[in-house]
């Protein structure tokens, strides 16, 4: 796990709802990769002001031709002429022509397993810091937390959100965590996958948990009591967590995916997100 620093968000407006995305399981490069659903989400999320996002791994099926698990059949037609070859250079384009326009908004990418087998089996091992280094964003490893201090400053030559210094006086600030996970197992059922999301957000204290891996879109709010500081009442604090879904169909008409031989629910298509509304410090989950 890597920590990551206190990222600052700098904003004028009174009462603002910051969307944080969570953008996992691509899965580009693969014929059943939804990739209008999400081009869709992101121009969503260029197109909002107050928008920020995270990458959630896996952004790519990663799977050449001298793997076992390679199946002509699923491979995208923008990656035919590759097939024998070397697939990471296109791929690694397309992910950056993909990211490019939000790349400002962007507060670090995450691992995903299909990236790390590709490197390790791969000998591919400075792939995703070339990607993170071409989009000019930080580099999460499979796990990562970080601070989020969200400032409120004077004035009104902020349009929207401001990431990093910032030279106006501060009004205001809230500070949450952020704790960014691939994630794993293999959980099909529901009570599965609420359990994954159970027990990696009690891993560590971030106020917000995103993970994804399991191709599903869950949300889960953790409260535990405290006290004020001189223990004389009793408070409860709020942590929430979030399961993103992927953008890799399950059932698709121009191929047969290894989600349908095994017989796997269909996926919840694009990201999940959460709202934070800073102004009176409440975040929520959006699914």
């Amino acid at each position: 796990m890597k920590a990551c620093g206190t990222k600052v968000i700098n904003y004028c407006c009174h009462s603002p709802e910051i969307t944080l995305w969570n953008l996992a399981d691509l899965h580009v490069g693969t014929v059943a990769c939804a990739e209008g659903v999400l081009r869709d989400d992101i121009k969503e999320i260029a197109d909002d002001p107050f928008a920020l996002w995270v990458g959630g791994g896996d952004y790519a099926e990663w799977i050449n031709v001298k793997s076992p698990h390679f199946d002509t059949t699923t491979v995208a037609p923008w990656l035919h002429h590759c097939i024998g070859g070397d697939i990471a250079p296109v791929v690694q384009e397309r992910i950056i022509e993909l990211f490019w326009p939000i790349r400002d908004k962007c507060l670090g990418l995450a691992l995903g397993n299909h990236e790390r087998n590709f490197m390790v089996h791969g000998k591919r091992e400075g792939m995703f810091d070339e990607i993170a280094i071409e989009l000019g964003v930080q580099n999460l490893g499979y796990s990562g937390i970080m601070g989020l201090k969200l400032c409120r400053v004077a004035g009104n030559k902020v349009n929207g959100l401001l990431v990093g210094k910032c030279d106006k006086r501060v009004l205001s600030a809230r500070k949450y965590t952020l704790c960014v996970f691939h994630g794993s197992g293999a959980a099909q059922t529901p009570g599965g996958k609420i359990n994954t999301l159970d027990k990696l957000m009690r891993i560590t204290n971030a106020d917000i948990t995103f993970c994804g891996h399991l191709h599903d879109q869950l949300g889960r709010r953790q409260n535990t009591i405290t006290t004020n500081r001189t223990c004389s009442k009793l408070e409860s604090i709020s942590r929430i967590g979030l399961m993103s879904g992927s953008y890799l169909k399950t059932y698709s008409e121009e191929c047969t995916t290894y989600g349908e031989v095994r017989g796997y629910l269909p996926t919840c298509l694009g990201a999940a997100k959460v709202i934070i509304k800073p102004a009176i410090n409440k975040v929520y989950a959006i699914i």
